[in-house]
């Protein structure tokens, strides 16, 4: 984890000051351009939590988190839309010894599994005029549905649990480089059930065109 922050505040001082540098009469996002995100994140929150029931976190794998936001510009530097998420994770085995009437015992095994999907609101605010770098803050407001599996891998019998509520998230810095005209990298670091660092693709449509070719 400290290596993580590292590196993102070098990363942040970094593009921080190419983008003061390089201050236009243009930005990324305008009055009705769409903004279209698709990210993964760090950590898998799911997998640290079931892989903590099985040798220390060791064996557990998961997927994700993964998510996807669609962004609509409702004023210059101000982005309104919605952004789904899911991650999930799986544990290791995890042996049970089950005594039996008789004074024997049975051994099984388990895994634990959990997933959480989002469904939110996300707005954001765009701070610099730049061609091809995009400085943006926001929170995310909406949904969450968690789900939680007990499966016997030589027994049967298993049990699940799942139940949803209020969600939210912050995104405390975002940044957002347009290679291309209309396609770019963007990264953001902030907290949420989705992790606390998401990295991916960005496309952007509508409004005049941005990037390192102009």
């Amino acid at each position: 984890m400290k290596k993580v922050t590292r590196v993102a505040i070098l990363l942040a001082l970094t593009v921080c000051s190419f983008a003061l540098s390089n201050n236009a009469d243009a930005q990324v996002v305008t009055k009705g351009s769409s903004n279209f995100f698709i990210g993964y994140g760090y950590p898998n929150i799911p997998k640290l939590l079931v892989g903590g029931l099985w040798e220390n976190g060791s064996g557990a794998s998961g997927v994700g988190p993964y998510t996807i936001c669609y962004q609509y510009g409702i004023a210059n530097k101000l982005a309104l839309g919605g952004q789904i998420g899911d991650v999930s994770g799986t544990s290791g085995p995890i042996s049970w010894d089950d005594q039996n009437a008789f004074g024997g015992s049975n051994t099984y095994h388990y895994t634990f599994s959990m997933s959480i999907f989002t469904a939110m609101a996300k707005l954001d605010y765009h701070y610099l005029k730049s061609k091809s770098f995009d400085l943006y803050s926001g929170v995310a407001l909406g949904y969450g549905l968690a789900r939680i599996s007990f499966t016997g891998l030589d027994n049967p019998d298993g049990a699940s649990v799942s139940g949803g509520g209020f969600i939210y998230s912050v995104n405390g810095i975002g940044m957002r480089w347009m290679i291309f005209d209309n396609v770019g990298l963007f990264s953001e670091f902030g907290y949420g059930a989705m992790g606390l660092v998401t990295v991916g693709f960005s496309a952007k449509w509508g409004g005049p065109k941005r990037g390192w070719l102009q």
